[in-house]
């Protein structure tokens, strides 16, 4: 989606708007993944699920862009260590 984004999108208005709800819809899943999250004690009761959700789509997106410049073919491998944020 990011790369059709940034390639057809500036161009036409309609696609634009279309591809930023896409994104948005996005973001509300992993936002409502976050709240579960918040709700079961697994993140701290303050966490701002959109923001987190918005950083998250954000670097995965920039991460995709990342592997197709250096033709890359590992995916992103990472941990989330809860303990750096005080849980």
């Amino acid at each position: 989606m990011g790369r059709l984004s940034l390639e057809t999108a500036g161009e036409n208005p309609q696609l634009r708007q279309q591809i930023s709800a896409a994104f948005a819809h996005w973001q509300h899943a992993i936002a409502m993944v976050i709240e579960q999250a918040v709700t079961q004690k697994e993140l701290p009761t303050n966490t701002d699920s959109e923001s987190l959700a918005g950083f998250v789509l954000n670097g995965w997106e920039g991460h995709s862009c990342v592997r197709r410049r250096k033709k890359a073919t590992r995916r992103l491998r990472f941990s989330y260590a809860t303990s750096s944020m005080g849980c």
